[in-house]
């Protein structure tokens, strides 16, 4: 029997690997002042600062992530040149042993991504969740039962490793699995909005 699957309307969710950053970069990310902003999760800090990838000790890791955003928009998903793609919030996470995240989505961005500097063994995967309204299959007006898990049936989760960087649209739910590991995972967080003049010429231009 021959037959071929037509994947329609596919979520891009882009994975490489990056060259990472040199020992003193490194430290001065494990170096990084951070806080608590989650009163129900206290294994889940961030840094206060919400751009770091705009600092100096950082040019070489946002020129290498820049470089993946400007393939990722123009490349795979067929954006026209016309706009610049810019990282426009940027912070580093740090989840202790035990630490999870619950599901969210990132407002005010088109494109979000994360790369990973420190990723202990068994320390959490990153899970991406289809909306509701997203019907690829059914509705859940009948739970059909499965005997076999697929891409079609189930969630997604990715198990990042060292210099992982994971690029996504910013309205994909996503959330973090417990770190399992006995050591502290680390994660850079980034949003990407595109800058220029959106539908030139027309009815709807808009100017961002």
């Amino acid at each position: 029997m021959s037959y071929r699957v037509h994947k329609l309307w596919p979520v891009p969710v882009y994975q490489t690997t990056i060259a990472g950053v040199d020992p003193i970069t490194f430290e001065y990310l494990m170096n990084l002042e951070v806080s608590n902003f989650d009163e129900k999760n206290f294994t889940h800090f961030e840094t206060p600062k919400r751009k770091i990838l705009n600092s100096p000790q950082l040019k070489n890791l946002k020129k290498q992530i820049d470089h993946h955003i400007d393939y990722y928009v123009h490349e795979l998903l067929g954006a026209t040149r016309k706009q610049k793609w810019e990282i426009t919030t940027s912070w580093l996470n740090k989840s202790m042993p035990g630490g999870w995240h619950d599901l969210h989505w990132h407002s005010n961005s088109m494109v979000s991504g994360v790369w990973y500097p420190k990723v202990p063994a068994n320390s959490g995967a990153i899970c991406f969740h289809k909306e509701r309204s997203h019907s690829n299959l059914w509705r859940d007006t009948l739970c059909i039962d499965f005997d076999n898990i697929t891409e079609y049936n189930s969630e997604a989760a990715i198990m990042p490793e060292l210099n992982t960087l994971l690029l996504f649209p910013s309205i994909l739910n996503h959330s973090v699995l417990d770190n399992k590991s006995n050591d502290a995972r680390y994660s850079l967080a980034f949003n990407v909005f595109p800058r220029g003049i959106i539908g030139e010429d027309g009815n709807s231009e808009l100017i961002l």
